[in-house]
């Protein structure tokens, strides 16, 4: 009798005893998120690297704001969207207000810099390198640590 009460109780208890937690699904904050400074790159020496004077605030939800250097505060709301596709390096700007466009383009990231092709609009074939004259517009951005 003592045995299958024993028995019955582990069989209750042990699933709460050995019950591991589920663990939740930890999503990486993708590599381009956070803010960054449109700088120009002299192409004969990529370390030198010059202030355009427009920051970049990139979303994990494909937003998209930019303000000039001098303006204070939050960036201003644009209807604008940056799709980042990270396995294929590919990226998909929407200029939804402005012309309804989308322009296709590609991207890398090497540490704290992005650089970006973007393609001139609709019909235009998507940008496969970064060389001048690839078929698009190249950006460079730089990574800017924001104080805590």
């Amino acid at each position: 009798m003592i045995r299958t009460l024993a028995a019955i109780t582990f069989l209750f208890i042990s699933p709460v005893i050995f019950a591991a937690p589920v663990p939740k699904e930890v999503r990486a904050r993708p590599d381009h998120v956070g803010k960054w400074q449109n700088v120009n790159v002299d192409p004969n020496n990529p370390a030198v690297i010059l202030s355009r004077g427009q920051f970049w605030y990139l979303g994990d939800d494909g937003s998209f704001n930019y303000q000039d250097q001098d303006e204070q505060g939050s960036p201003p709301p644009k209807s604008e969207r940056l799709v980042f596709e990270p396995k294929t390096g590919h990226v998909q700007h929407s200029l939804i207000a402005a012309d309804e466009k989308i322009r296709l383009g590609c991207y890398k990231i090497d540490g704290n810099r992005i650089t970006m092709n973007l393609n001139a609009g609709s019909g235009v074939p998507r940008p496969t390198g970064f060389e001048s004259g690839a078929n698009g517009n190249i950006w460079h951005l730089q990574r800017v640590e924001e104080k805590k």
